[in-house]
């Protein structure tokens, strides 16, 4: 999903973590970094991942944090923002 996302024009970083769900079991969760001056909503993005993949993702828009994007070698620090 990871991928995906990041073949987005709008989208420079992406990362995509495992919530715990008791029906499910886990749902996807995305964390995305936008590229400066976009304007891509969540939701844009979800009927974007919608129209290629088969699971639905929900999406939460993020930024930069201490020059440093939100991406899959950093998914300590995205279960952290999850988990706080």
């Amino acid at each position: 999903m990871e991928a995906l996302l990041l073949s987005h024009a709008d989208v420079v970083d992406a990362a995509v973590v495992g919530l715990p769900d008791v029906e499910a079991g886990e749902l996807p969760m995305a964390f995305v970094v936008r590229r400066d001056g976009s304007a891509v909503t969540e939701n844009q993005l979800q009927t974007f991942v919608a129209g290629k993949h088969r699971r639905t993702l929900n999406v939460v828009i993020t930024k930069r944090r201490n020059h440093k994007v939100v991406s899959s070698r950093g998914i300590d620090l995205v279960k952290r923002l999850c988990y706080q």
